[in-house]
């Protein structure tokens, strides 16, 4: 798995993707360019996703990656977390809250 904070606050800036299925998303795919070249049909294979989901989250997330702006916001969000010396907790973290997981 290849995923940095960075691609993780992609993923959570998609509608429709909570926790549980982010994560999910994580454990079926290697990197956040592998969701992205998926097909819709991959996609829906997964619990939870159906096809208009699917159709949904990966118009969105394709147009997110390629958005300098939003790009641009991300960045931003980080560089905050690091001039304010605090941090982001991702669900692939060990801290982050277990009950927060399965939503």
């Amino acid at each position: 798995m290849d995923f940095s904070v960075r691609d993780i606050l992609f993923l959570k800036y998609t509608p429709d993707l909570g926790p549980a299925r982010i994560r999910q998303l994580i454990s079926a795919f290697g990197s956040i360019g592998d969701i992205q070249n998926t097909t819709t049909k991959a996609l829906s294979r997964l619990d939870r996703f159906d096809e208009v989901l699917s159709k949904k989250v990966l118009t969105s997330l394709r147009k997110n990656l390629k958005d300098r702006s939003f790009s641009e916001k991300i960045d931003k969000q980080i560089g905050l977390t690091e001039k304010y010396n605090a941090e982001i907790l991702t669900i692939l973290d060990e801290t982050y809250p277990k009950n927060l997981k399965s939503i």
